[in-house]
């Protein structure tokens, strides 16, 4: 509905918040991650039809949000990978909303190292078995220290 009347302005910016799991596969969740990988090739597309009429897609990846379901799959499982560092807070992804429109950038990861990390092992996804093991110990002792950070008890 909003696209003819962006066409017609010849302008406007579509954002999308998908998830870093758009970009490295994560075990514990295919299902997540293909249709993360399908909005990853969905917004790309549409960027590349729409900005000849003015508009900017763009597509926001994350990583682990500190949010109260964040918190349950500290205690009840999930990707390890959420806690290879610290949970963004809610307001980092805002920002990285804010940053696209006003640089009109087609993709930004939030933190930015975790994307270009993830974006290199997409190259090489035959490295990620071999060096999922050691980056999962390293964020288990991260998940570890999050629920006493946050002072989660286990159920």
């Amino acid at each position: 509905e909003f696209i003819p009347v962006m066409k017609r302005q010849k302008s406007g910016n579509i954002v999308t918040i998908s998830s870093l799991g758009g970009i490295l596969p994560l075990k514990e969740a295919p299902g997540y991650c293909g249709s993360k990988f399908g909005v990853r090739g969905f917004m790309l597309a549409q960027n590349i039809a729409l900005r000849r009429h003015g508009i900017t897609v763009s597509t926001i990846y994350p990583t682990a949000i500190d949010t109260p379901m964040l918190e349950h799959e500290a205690l009840h499982g999930g990707s390890l990978l959420n806690f290879v560092s610290d949970p963004l807070k809610p307001v980092q992804v805002a920002q990285a909303v804010i940053r696209a429109i006003k640089k009109r950038k087609m993709e930004i990861a939030v933190p930015t190292s975790e994307g270009y990390l993830c974006k290199f092992l997409g190259f090489f996804p035959g490295v990620i078995p071999a060096v999922l093991p050691f980056v999962e110990r390293i964020a288990d002792r991260n998940r570890l220290k999050y629920i006493k950070r946050k002072g989660l008890a286990p159920l």
